[in-house]
């Protein structure tokens, strides 16, 4: 999906590396200023009644050198990226070029007007999602200190506020128009990589939160849940069940299976935990859950589940497991057994500690009167 790809490669930005990091400044700059030379050509151009050509002209120098920077930024990257020093100073520059040439324009269109507001919301943010708190800091402590300075310059009457648009004493509704127009265009790129990046960001972020929870809880070899969810799911099932609802377990332990590691070797253990596994899974009814315990050892958990049924299941599984041809990497057809101990609780309340001790039990039994059968126990009320 092209979103999820986008999430990525923009999620991707927080995992590298400091330089790499701050060439979301350049890319960014590059954007916003050359829409601000784009907006000072049309009136050079066409001239209107409420711009000021006299300072179109005195900042489009400016702007161009700050977009030939960007540039050289973009293009220094791998240069930078073998400077170990490079790794922490050039955040701080970057940081403070990008809020010198937002200033600047910030200056321009007044820093009481909407395309500033939203600036100066947007920046610190996105500089505390980028870079460590450091960094930050000292962007908001010049960014605070210069608007401060400009603001007192403005009220003392040394700075013209707003010096690109001529002011008008009563401006009629065709000039109101005119200044939200211009105001929301100048405020668009801002806005627009604002709005965008924190999308991405944050959909990355849920992903990658997504993909730590399913490591947490899912075995990386069967795909099954691994023992701490199947344990997670048999607590929740004890609570949540009734006084007179029965709940079984099946513990399932593949026969032999260190004599198949040492015979075929690790990799095709694996490859036969994972057929098992799918075994298993596949045997089940859709309200039942299966996990890796550990090892060879398999958890099935059966809500609502008598004994008898119980024992139904675990003989259809043992007859799956049994019946299942596995070829060993070197095509070699491999036949596995499994034991099984059942225990069913009609007990509410009853500790899981408790519960798997009275399966594994019977599972050990099962081994004991010759593996690939099953053994029961049910717990008396």
């Amino acid at each position: 999906m092209l979103i999820d790809r986008i999430s990525f490669k923009v999620g991707a930005i927080l995992e590298s590396s400091p330089v790499q990091k701050s060439m979301v400044i350049p890319y960014f700059l590059l954007i916003v200023i050359s829409q601000y030379i784009f907006f000072d050509l049309m009136f050079v151009f066409k001239p209107s009644p409420y711009i000021s050509n006299a300072v179109i002209e005195r900042l489009l120098p400016f702007k161009a050198g700050v977009l030939l920077i960007a540039i050289t930024m973009i293009l220094l990257q791998k240069k930078l990226e073998l400077l170990e020093q490079a790794q922490k100073v050039v955040p701080y520059i970057f940081t403070l070029f990008y809020l010198f040439s937002l200033m600047i324009l910030g200056y321009q269109v007044g820093h009481m007007s909407i395309v500033t507001g939203v600036v100066i919301a947007a920046a610190p943010l996105i500089s505390m999602i980028l870079f460590e708190g450091a960094v930050t800091v000292v962007m908001i402590a010049v960014g605070v200190i210069t608007f401060l300075v400009i603001s007192i310059l403005y009220v003392a009457g040394v700075l013209p506020y707003a010096p690109l648009f001529i002011p008008v004493a009563n401006p009629d509704s065709a000039a109101k128009a005119f200044f939200l127009s211009c105001m929301i265009f100048l405020m668009l790129p801002y806005l627009i990589c604002f709005m965008s990046g924190t999308y991405f960001l944050v959909r990355y972020w849920r992903s990658r939160e997504n993909a730590i929870r399913k490591v947490g809880l899912i075995d990386s070899l069967t795909e099954l849940a691994n023992r701490r969810a199947i344990s997670i799911d048999l607590a929740n099932l004890t609570v949540q069940r009734s006084q007179t609802e029965p709940l079984s377990i099946i513990l399932v332990d593949v026969d032999y299976f260190k004599k198949i590691n040492d015979t075929f070797g690790h990799s095709t253990g694996d490859i036969v935990l994972r057929r098992v596994g799918d075994c298993i899974k596949n045997t089940l009814r859709e309200s039942d859950q299966v996990g890796r315990y550990g090892g060879e050892e398999f958890l099935i958990v059966l809500a609502n589940t008598h004994l008898d049924c119980a024992q139904q299941i675990a003989e259809r599984c043992r007859l799956n497991i049994e019946n299942e041809v596995i070829l060993s990497l070197d095509n070699h057809p491999i036949r596995v057994t499994a034991s099984f101990g059942v225990y069913c609780s009609v007990v509410h309340g009853e500790g899981i500690a408790e519960m798997i001790h009275a399966a594994d039990i019977q599972l050990y039994r099962a081994k004991d009167e010759g593996r690939n059968r099953i053994c029961l126990h049910e717990a008396v009320a």
